[in-house]
């Protein structure tokens, strides 16, 4: 593969664990995740999926001619934001993979040109939504990456902070990649945001590749829950839930598509919707995905099948498989099964 010509920033890759301070340093991560990363065909070539234990993930951009020429951050969270999708952005840089959507969140009703607010995110699979119908209410998968920010034990300490003439709700949103600071509109948009939330979760995460920290946290603002990635350098601890976190953040999504059943099949267990199975099931109309995940309580990485009945298009899945879908963990959990099996929970993201 040749270096990448573009990618979303150089230190956003920090905030999920991946220090990179050149173009050096980054063609050198290129070239070590991409052995271990999972192909996805595009229309334009090639998107290779690298992603990690703790939710850390790149999307690399190869296309026909075999040149890498892009790649892009992602957290693959616990999100799940509603958003009335109402337009495609196309990329504003050289890379055709790159991409984003316009939308509102929280969409009131049916209508999804409505809603709390417009932003935008940009996709580091845009390329897969390419039979996406717009306008369209969905799910997404949202993680917030932070530039600037602050944290607060308490809502009272964080309203207490707020001693200026404009003071900012403790759950506020402000799109600021919508416009400037003179108040005309971004052309083009850029998915950018300035926004306060309630702390519901977080936690410290380690990169398996690196070693290195970083906090994630699990954020409720005006509009929906959003997953936060900090570098460790911004702040001195994890964000206490309960409290308050305020900053500056660059979004990336993914939408996710529904899902009407699961199931996980590996050492010693099958699992159907979270339910422990006998014995394995029929596997008529799913789609089969073999991925590795590590085993939580001591380290190892255990192999499973997973497979999905989708909601949408299923004559379009089925047990030959379909290039359309991805495996992206959610959450793992460390409880034992069989003393050798790990019981994994998953979600499966990507347009059908």
């Amino acid at each position: 593969m040749e270096s990448p010509r573009l990618c979303r920033g150089i230190l956003t890759f920090s905030t999920i664990g991946l220090p990179v301070a050149s173009v050096k340093d980054m063609n050198a991560l290129a070239n070590r995740v991409g052995p271990l990363a999972e192909r996805l065909a595009a229309p334009s070539g090639v998107y290779f999926r690298w992603s990690d234990p703790s939710g850390a993930e790149i999307w690399l951009q190869v296309n026909a001619n075999n040149e890498l020429i892009g790649m892009n951050p992602h957290y693959a969270g616990r999100s799940a934001v509603r958003v009335g999708l109402t337009a495609r952005l196309p990329s504003a840089g050289p890379s055709e993979f790159d991409g984003s959507f316009h939308g509102w969140a929280d969409p009131a009703g049916d209508a999804p040109d409505t809603g709390c607010y417009p932003f935008v995110f940009d996709a580091p699979d845009c390329q897969l939504y390419e039979e996406l119908s717009l306008p369209a209410r969905k799910e997404v998968q949202i993680a917030a990456f932070a530039h600037e920010i602050a944290a607060f034990e308490t809502v009272a300490a964080y309203e207490a902070s707020q001693t200026g003439d404009l003071k900012y709700g403790s759950q506020s949103f402000i799109p600021s990649g919508l416009f400037t600071p003179a108040g005309d509109s971004t052309i083009p948009p850029e998915a950018r945001a300035i926004f306060a939330g309630h702390v519901l979760a977080a936690d410290e995460k380690i990169n398996v590749l690196t070693g290195r920290a970083f906090y994630w946290a699990l954020v409720e603002t005006l509009g929906g829950a959003y997953d936060v990635v900090i570098d460790s350098n911004l702040l001195p601890g994890v964000p206490a839930v309960g409290g308050v976190i305020s900053g500056s953040f660059w979004l990336s999504g993914r939408i996710i598509c529904p899902v009407s059943e699961v199931i996980i099949i590996g050492p010693l267990m099958a699992y159907r919707n979270g339910r422990h199975l006998g014995r394995p099931p029929s596997l008529s109309g799913y789609c089969g995905h073999g991925g590795t995940f590590a085993d939580l309580r001591d380290g190892r990485r255990t192999s499973v099948a997973i497979l999905c009945r989708r909601a949408l298009s299923p004559a379009r899945h089925t047990a030959r498989g379909c290039w359309r879908c991805h495996v992206t963990p959610r959450w793992m959990c460390s409880k034992p099964m069989f003393a050798v099996s790990t019981y994994f929970e998953i979600m499966l993201a990507g347009d059908c």
